[in-house]
This record gives C-alpha cells, structure tokens and sequence, in this order.
C-alpha cells in the first residue's frame, strides 16, 4: 500500500514538472521566432486580435481582446485582458487577471492568478499565488518555492513546493508535498487531503476536510540511501564529463568558445537554435528513414542528432562557465586551452550541484543542454554577428 502511495506521489509531481519543462521549452521556442522589435509590447483595450498572438519582449501588456491562444516570453508579461483561447507564458514576473477561456501554463519568478480560468492551470517557479479572486474550472497543478491557493479550484489540485498555504478551496481531493504545508481556517477541501512531508501540515480547522487526511512521511534511511546513489552516479558522470570535455576542447576548443559568447549578444539565436534542434531534427530523421529515397539521409540526420547530443554536456558547461568567469568587456577574447578546461569544469561542477536543487535544477539543466545545442548548431554566426538595435 504504501509502495504505491510513494509511486502515486512520484508520477504526481513527474507530471506537474513534466508539463512546466514542456511549457517553458515551448515558450522558449517562441522567443526565438517571434522577436519583437520593441521592448514593450501592448495590445491595448480597444483592440481585438484575433488568431494566435506570440510575442516576446521586456515588458508585455494585454489589456484588449486575444480570439485565440497567447504565447508569450519576456521580462514581465501582465494580462488583464480576455483570452478566448489557452495561454502559454514564461517571464519573471507573469499576472493574469482573466479570463481565459482555456488553460494556462506559464512559469516565472513571481506567477499570479487573480481572474477566471476556465480550463486548467499548470504553474511553475519561485512565488505562485492563485488570489482570492481567482477561480479555476479545472484541474490545478502548482509548483514552487511558495505556493498559495487562495481562490477557488473545481476540481483537483496537486501542489509541490518548500512552503504551501491554502486558504482557499478545493472541490475535490488535494494532493500536496512540500516542507511546510499549512491549512488555513477559511482552507476547503472537498475530498481527500494526501500530503507528504517530513513534519504534520498545520490544519486549523479538521472539519472543512470532507474525507481523509493522509500523511506519507518519506523513509529517513530510503531518502539518505537515495541520495548516497544519486550522488555517486553524479560524481561518475561529473567524471566523464571532464575527460570528455578535455577531448572535446583540444579538437574543437576555440570555435566552441567564440560561439558560446555569442550567447550575451544573441540568447534567443544560441537557445531557439538549440532548441529547434533537439524538436526537430528527430522528426525529420524518422519521416526520411520511412522512405526509400529519404532512408541514407535518415541515417545521417540521426547519427548528427547523437553525436550533437554527445557534445551538449561539454559545451553546455562551457557556456555556463564563460558567463562566470568573463565580465563584458573581455567576453570576445580567444581563450587558450587550459582556460577553456577550466571554464568547462567549472560550468560542468555548477550544473552537477544545481542537479540536486528540486524542482528547479532539472529545470536549469535542461536550459544549458539546450543552450549547449544551440552553441554546437550555431555555425554560420560570429562574434561579428551585426545586432539590430531596438
């Protein structure tokens, strides 16, 4: 019983991650394509637009009507106006005051809910907030360092973070995991409350839970156990990336360099090229393998996809390690080879401790393996490269 609570748990918070790595990559891919010549960006009240609106700036304001789906990537990105669609929005501060009429993903710093959604609402980042004015139809999936479900959810809600406060209510069963988990006395939950953590949630009132309260503690010794393994698999893989870097550098070191500074210049170049890399070259590899015509070229297209993917670890540590170690005035200069080594190591070290950060070390990860993609496939820019300015 017990083992498929924990299974239950794991799939749960798999999944709120899963579909945050998927919203914030899609938004990413819509900050490449769909640059913007300003910095600010506003659709103001007495416009419509209609179709999909994609758009990625400093500062985004949609104060008019959307008749369809919002992609949106920025600085700070606030809604206010109707959607008559989905939203999909990646910013360090996002507000969404509603309403929409689909679902809403978005991941951010600071991420607030205020209006009605009518859908689903999947959240990601630092400080999550759903106010006391907001309301979801459906299913609520939240993720963060602090979360705080104050309005109203319809239907299920599953919640992971360092600190989760509900004050708020939940139609139907709540599924939580987090450090510190505390109910409200104005809190509803309308079936069960299933919980994991170390210490008993903060209940102020038994009676506005409909069904149970179940509190998993995780196994002390399984958790210590867990982190001994996931640690040596660290360390050994740490270790491969090292020597594979050290290999990597000595044949391809300085192109590898001058187009990992690039990524101060150009970031939504270095990362959308990752990125549509990584999304499409397999696609194109499989629709050619299924022809004859097009099957040597499959063969090639997925031999370049795996050796691409090999490289990644490498040149993701050294872009990680060039924005350490390089201030602006000197992030165009050669680097020699025991300095590109060392910049490696260093991003590799970084990427390997910020692993173990939840919830957010994944997503930093898979952000410099796309970001090191983007560095291997980038090959006709140069540091020379004119910018348009804004």
């Amino acid at each position: 019983m017990m083992q498929r609570l924990r299974s239950a748990r794991s799939r749960t918070i798999l999944a709120v991650v899963g579909v945050m790595v998927i919203s914030l990559l899609a938004s990413l891919f819509v900050f490449k394509v769909a640059r913007a010549d300003d910095s600010v960006f506003t659709l103001t009240k007495d416009e419509v637009h209609k179709g999909l609106l994609a758009k990625a700036d400093e500062t985004i304001r949609i104060e008019g009507e959307v008749q369809g789906d919002v992609w949106l990537a920025g600085s700070e990105v606030d809604i206010s106006g109707p959607v008559r669609g989905s939203v999909y929005v990646a910013a360090s501060k996002v507000r969404i005051h509603g309403p929409i009429e689909g679902s809403v993903h978005s991941t951010g710093s600071e991420v607030t809910i205020d209006g009605a959604i009518s859908g689903s609402v999947y959240l990601a980042g630092s400080d999550i907030v759903l106010n006391e004015s907001s309301t979801v139809a459906r299913t609520v999936a939240l993720a963060g360092s602090k979360v705080m479900l104050k309005g109203s959810a319809n239907d299920q809600a599953f919640v992971a973070g360092s600190e989760i406060v509900l004050s708020g209510s939940v139609a139907r069963g709540m599924r939580a995991s987090g450090s510190e988990i505390t109910l409200e006395n104005t809190a509803y939950v309308g079936g069960d409350l299933h919980y994991t953590s170390s210490i008993e949630a903060k209940i102020a009132n038994d009676k506005a839970i409909a069904g149970r309260v179940i509190h998993d503690t995780p196994p002390n010794q399984r958790a210590a156990n867990d982190w001994r393994d996931r640690a040596r698999d660290s360390l050994f893989s740490f270790i491969v990336s090292v020597v594979t870097a050290a290999v990597v550098l000595a044949l391809w070191g300085h192109t590898l360099v001058e187009r990992a500074q690039l990524v101060r210049k150009l970031p939504a170049r270095i990362f959308g090229r990752g990125l549509l890399f990584v999304l499409v070259v397999p696609i194109i590899a499989i629709l050619a393998l299924i022809t004859v015509v097009g099957l040597p070229a499959g063969l090639i297209l997925g031999l370049l996809y795996i050796v691409v993917l090999m490289l990644a670890p490498t040149a993701a540590g050294l872009l990680v390690g060039l924005q350490l170690t390089q201030s602006v005035e000197n992030s165009h200069k050669p680097v020699a080879y025991v300095g590109q080594l060392q910049a490696a190591v260093l991003g590799l070290l970084v990427l390997a401790i910020v692993g173990f950060v939840p919830l957010f070390g994944p997503l930093l990860s898979v952000l410099a393996y796309i970001g090191g993609v983007g560095v291997i496939t980038a090959a006709h820019l140069t540091v020379d490269t004119p910018i348009k300015k804004k």
